[in-house]
C-alpha cells in the first residue's frame, strides 16, 4: 500500500477507537502525516461512512484507506462513487465479490511476481486437544 500512495496525503478510515492506536506505527512509511476517522461498518450507516470519507477529503485527503478486514468492495465502491476520490482496502485478502469482479473483467486481477517471506520467529502453532 505504502508505494501505492506515497506521496500522497492518506485519509484512514478504521471501525473502532481501539484500533487507533497502532495506526501511527502501521502507517509510519509514510511520508506524509496521515489523517484519520473513525466509521463503523456495521453499525454505521452508510451516510456516516460517505461523511466520514468527505470530512477527511476536506481535511487535505486525497486517497483513503479502509482499514478493516470487515470493509469489503461494496465500501469502496460507495466511497469512490460518491466522493470521486481512490479508494484502497487495507485488507490484503480479496473477498469472494472482488474475485468474482476480476473473473467478470470489472477489475485487473494482479498476480504478486515475488512476496516477502514472513520470519520464522512470527509463526507459530497451536495444538487442540
Amino acid at each position: 500500500v505504502a508505494s501505492i500512495v506515497d506521496g500522497h496525503q492518506v485519509g484512514v478510515i478504521v471501525p473502532i477507537e481501539e484500533l487507533m492506536d497502532n495506526q501511527e506505527a502501521k502507517w509510519h512509511v509514510l511520508e506524509k502525516v496521515h489523517l484519520y476517522a473513525l466509521a463503523n461498518q456495521f453499525w454505521d450507516s452508510e451516510a456516516k461512512l460517505i461523511a466520514d470519507g468527505k470530512e477527511l477529503f476536506e481535511r487535505g485527503a486525497d486517497v483513503l484507506i479502509l482499514d478493516c478486514l470487515g470493509f469489503h468492495q461494496h465500501h469502496r465502491d460507495l466511497l469512490q462513487k460518491a466522493l470521486d476520490v481512490p479508494v484502497l482496502l487495507g485488507s490484503a485478502t480479496p473477498s469472494l465479490e472482488t474475485l468474482h469482479n476480476a473473473r467478470a473483467g470489472r477489475y485487473a486481477h494482479l498476480r504478486l511476481q515475488r512476496s516477502e517471506p514472513l520470519a520464522h520467529d512470527t509463526l507459530h502453532s497451536v495444538h487442540y486437544a
